[in-house]
């Protein structure tokens, strides 16, 4: 089995089908499927089918795992580094952001510290609310979209 390209002339209406014919007809959707080499590529539209399978996210897992720090479409705890609030949804230049970790004092009933390290690159997208209006640094999730 594999893909087989099938000519114009092969599927001739006034010519008598073959059994290389039938066999690429009955062959070739499997091979797409399977993304064998030479096979069209399915289009992502085309695999929505509304419902989560155990296999769709183990697929997204393993891709989204082989991501590195910073690369688009992945999660950071940024410190937005300005006295400027942000909603969520809106987009951010990775300069005036930094990578950041929380410490909070022995009860938990606050922060000690908001560290920062380097900015990362690219532009994010501000997944939780940033209320700067006490404070010149504040922290929340961002998604890196370019």
């Amino acid at each position: 089995m594999g893909w087989r390209t099938i000519g114009a002339t092969e599927t001739d209406p006034s010519k008598p089908g073959t059994s290389e014919l039938f066999k690429a007809l009955a062959d070739n959707p499997a091979a797409m499927a399977n993304g064998e080499a030479g096979a069209p590529r399915v289009k992502d539209a085309a695999l929505d089918t509304g419902v989560a399978t155990t296999a769709g996210r183990d697929w997204v897992l393993a891709r989204t795992a082989l991501a590195s720090i910073g690369a688009v479409g992945t999660y950071a705890l940024l410190l937005h580094q300005t006295s400027d609030s942000l909603s969520e949804g809106e987009l951010v230049a990775g300069s005036s952001l930094s990578y950041t970790g929380l410490s909070f004092d022995e009860t938990g009933a606050g922060v000690g510290s908001i560290s920062s390290g380097t900015s990362p690159a690219g532009t994010w997208q501000a997944m939780g609310r940033v209320n700067s209006i006490n404070a010149t640094n504040a922290a929340t999730l961002f998604l890196r979209v370019s």
